[in-house]
């Protein structure tokens, strides 16, 4: 089940830890960048089904993936399910969250997208969704990070619900120093010809 083209990633979680569930990749920079865009498409047949539960979706991260610059789930807000972008804020020494209006459904395609600046007073975040700006933050700190090191894609159900379950598709992902934007079907059948669809 590709988005373009014949290949895609397929993840599968089954439910089976007692908490955490993990099943992604990530592509290392070799060198921490100070501004990240990345974009996936995806589609999931199960979504969060208990209040405040969150599932990640792209992590943007220090070396080793340890600590987020900033992370997008979608997030179970009052029984409806949303984007929630976490990032990290040098002047509460932690983490804030935004969480969008728009919502998520399952077995829908989505080209998702974020974006991440690293500075020591103009640091950025940015969420598009189907090529809608849908969350956009700008001007707090968050260089103790570092920079970015690595873009994780996929699906990290951080103390799920126990037995929660879902298969997943991920495919045309790609990460840059400006904004990607949704892929064009030209792209797609260029992409297709080329390199079988990857």
């Amino acid at each position: 089940l590709s988005h373009h083209g014949n290949y895609c990633v397929k993840f599968v979680g089954d439910g089976s830890g007692p908490s955490d569930d993990y099943a992604y990749v990530w592509y290392s920079y070799g060198v921490a960048q100070t501004d990240v865009y990345t974009r996936i498409y995806f589609i999931i047949d199960a979504l969060p089904s208990v209040d405040g539960e969150g599932w990640f979706l792209v992590e943007l991260t220090q070396i080793g993936g340890l600590h987020s610059v900033a992370f997008l789930m979608i997030y179970n807000d009052a029984g409806t399910v949303k984007w929630r972008i976490a990032y990290l804020d040098d002047g509460i020494a932690g983490y804030k969250y935004v969480v969008s209006t728009e919502t998520v459904e399952a077995n829908t395609w989505y080209c998702v997208e974020v974006h991440a600046k690293v500075d020591a007073a103009a640091a950025e975040v940015d969420v598009w969704i189907d090529g809608s700006n849908v969350i956009s933050v700008a001007g707090f700190d968050n260089d103790s990070s570092g920079g970015i090191s690595r873009s994780q894609c996929g699906l990290r159900m951080n103390n799920a619900s126990p037995g929660a379950t879902y298969t997943m598709y991920m495919d045309c992902a790609e990460s840059a120093n400006a904004y990607v934007g949704v892929e064009s079907m030209n792209a797609a059948i260029k992409r297709s010809m080329i390199h079988g669809g990857i």
